[in-house]
Formats: structure tokens, C-alpha cells, sequence
């Protein structure tokens, strides 16, 4: 080979190493993937939220003097408003259950709470993001039963991810059905009383006295 050709076959060479090297350092030096991990740790779970202004855990009210006067009496009782979070991350669901057993004056004398009632309560998302999915609400007569689905308590409030018809039914994340994830403003009804006329009482009153409880339980 002429040493002419030689020449022009080492500068061709020349020439494709140092593309090779342009590219390569063009590549890193506009372009560089890394991979970044974010970990989320689950809350405690859904419960209720006494870590605002006024916050509080629901109680019953007393209810207001039955004066007898030979017809059924009614009375009434409140719930104030609560809040209720599930920061578990697992979305299975909750409910606020509520019992309210017999009345007694500690003297052998009952008052029958079947006669105890209120209105479905009213919800809404206290935080923006807040699965309203699957999120019912109900109302009770009689609140010394069970509501067929637990031995103790009446569900006024259930987050079920299982509900495909309340609300549009429940969200899918990655797949899985979830429900009640957020925070949410639980507002109940007037709780009512109807006093027979048959109730005992003595001149000056006669107190009846019950333990309601009122209780956020995991699972729809």
C-alpha cells in the first residue's frame, strides 16, 4: 500500500475514534438517569381526631326532664360533630359503631332504650383526597341491637371497599379496592327518647342513667 493511501486510511481512523469519543461524553454530559425510593409509613389507623380546635371524642349528651303527664313522652339527646382519620395507608375500611343499653335509676327500675332513634348523620371529606368511596351512612331505631353484621353496635358510619353501589362504589389503587383513607367530618342527628307512660318516677324526679359507647371499629 502507497504510504498516500496509508495516510488517508489512519486519518479515516482517526477521525471514527474521536465521533466515538464526542458521542459517549455528549451522552453523560446531557443525559444521566438515578434512581430516587420514597418510603411511606402507614398511621395507627382510623380513629378519632381530638388534635383540633374544640376536638373532642364523641359523647351522649344528657337528655332533656320528661315531665309524665299520661301520654308517651319524647326527649332528645345530642351527638356533637367529630372527626374520624384513617392514616393506615391499608384501606380496608371502618365503621363508627354506637350502643346505647337500658336506662336504670340503680333502684331495680328500667327505662327501655329500644325506644332510642336518630337519623343517619351526615359525612363529608374533611381533607382533599379523601376516598368518599364506599363511605354510607345509616340510621337506627333501637340502638340496644346489633345491625346483623356485629354482636354489639350499630353501624351509623361505614367506609366498606366492598360497596359498588353507595357512592359510585369504592377507588382501585394499584389494583386493590380501598376505602375511608383520609379524613372525614362526621355530623350526627338529634338522638330521641320516647318515655312511656308507664315509666316509674317519684315526685322530684327520678334519674335513669345509661353508658352509651360510641366506637371507630377496623374493617367495613
Amino acid at each position: 500500500m502507497s504510504m498516500k493511501k496509508k495516510a488517508f486510511s489512519a486519518l479515516i481512523t482517526a477521525v471514527v475514534i474521536t465521533t466515538a469519543f464526542a458521542s459517549a461524553a455528549h451522552a453523560d454530559q446531557y443525559s444521566q438517569n438515578s434512581t430516587s425510593n420514597v418510603t411511606i409509613d402507614g398511621g395507627v389507623g382510623p380513629r378519632f381526631d381530638t388534635d383540633v380546635p374544640s376536638g373532642s371524642y364523641p359523647t351522649l349528651s344528657n337528655f332533656g326532664t320528661v315531665h309524665l303527664n299520661g301520654t308517651p313522652q319524647l326527649t332528645s339527646a345530642t351527638i356533637a360533630p367529630f372527626t374520624v382519620i384513617d392514616d393506615s395507608g391499608a384501606g380496608v375500611g371502618w365503621n363508627v359503631g354506637v350502643v346505647i343499653p337500658d336506662f336504670s335509676d340503680g333502684a331495680g327500675h328500667t327505662l327501655a332504650a329500644a325506644g332510642v332513634s336518630m337519623n343517619a348523620p351526615t359525612v363529608v371529606a374533611g381533607t382533599g383526597g379523601s376516598s368518599m368511596g364506599g363511605v354510607s351512612t345509616h340510621a337506627f331505631t333501637d340502638f340496644t341491637q346489633s345491625d346483623n353484621t356485629d354482636p354489639a353496635y350499630r353501624k351509623i358510619v361505614v367506609a366498606d371497599p366492598t360497596d359498588a353501589v353507595t357512592n359510585g362504589g369504592a377507588p382501585t389503587v394499584n389494583g386493590v379496592t380501598v376505602s375511608g383513607m383520609g379524613t372525614y367530618l362526621v355530623s350526627p342527628q338529634i338522638v330521641k327518647l320516647i318515655v312511656p307512660v308507664n315509666t316509674y318516677a317519684v315526685p322530684g324526679g327520678t334519674t335513669y342513667s345509661t353508658t352509651a359507647t360510641i366506637a371507630i371499629i377496623s374493617g367495613p
